[in-house]
């Protein structure tokens, strides 16, 4: 059953133009699984209330004993506006969670887990890094991220420190910086880094156009466990 309640701002952090990092303390925080979304209203509602206007959004956190919830957002529309509007360092919403079925393979604890990720969909990805940390497999986790600026890169330290070059591929498509690729992930480094590995897990995050592209060329290719993120 879905969890409601209000949730505090803790932090508000600029990860480049129009790209903001919400940290958020539930008062009712309850277990939730890694790749989840909730959804969140700037209106202050209850459970059995009808609830109000509202955006879905990947927790980009694992559970953890700070009871506290990640969110990556990106100002696209009216609503996402005003959320860079009103939510404050000490302000509060109302988030309802968590949703979804974009989960790591409970069935499978052995094959490689490869992240796919653009832009903001390096959110789901940041809860897998520290659900599979806790669990002591990072060690099967690779990562293809693409952003278009340095600045919205998203937890780079964290990734670095905690993934091995060999299980990275880091994209900035319109900036040149040393140390990263100024280009697209195509599906040769996705095969690349996987090991050709049919048995491993493809999970996909990003835009329509970026998650319909991958996904349509990994079934070409003879891939069949491929999942992505694809709620409004």
């Amino acid at each position: 059953m879905a969890v409601v309640t209000n949730a505090e701002v803790l932090s508000v952090i600029e990860h480049g133009e129009d790209v903001r990092e919400f940290v958020l303390k539930p008062k009712v925080y309850k277990r939730f699984e890694a790749g989840t979304f909730l959804q969140l209203t700037l209106e202050n509602v209850s459970a059995s209330e009808i609830w109000p206007d509202s955006r879905t959004f990947s927790i980009a956190s694992c559970h953890n004993k700070d009871k506290t919830m990640r969110l990556i957002i990106k100002k696209v529309g009216e609503y996402t506006g005003r959320l860079f509007d009103e939510l404050k360092e000490g302000s509060e919403c109302t988030i309802k969670y968590s949703f979804g079925d974009f989960l790591l393979p409970v069935f499978d604890k052995k094959n490689p887990i490869v992240c796919i990720a653009g832009g903001t969909g390096i959110a789901p990805f940041l809860s897998f890094l520290g659900q599979l940390k806790n669990e002591g497999s990072l060690d099967r986790m690779y990562l293809l991220y693409s952003v278009k600026k340095f600045d919205n890169f998203i937890d780079m330290e964290i990734l670095k420190e905690n993934l091995l070059d060999k299980q990275t591929s880091f994209h900035c498509t319109r900036e040149e910086v040393n140390g990263f690729k100024n280009n697209r992930i195509n599906l040769n480094e996705i095969i690349k880094i996987s090991q050709n590995n049919k048995d491993a897990h493809y999970y996909i995050c990003g835009s329509k156009e970026f998650i319909t592209d991958f996904k349509e060329k990994l079934f070409e290719k003879g891939f069949n466990n491929v999942y992505t993120d694809e709620w409004e």
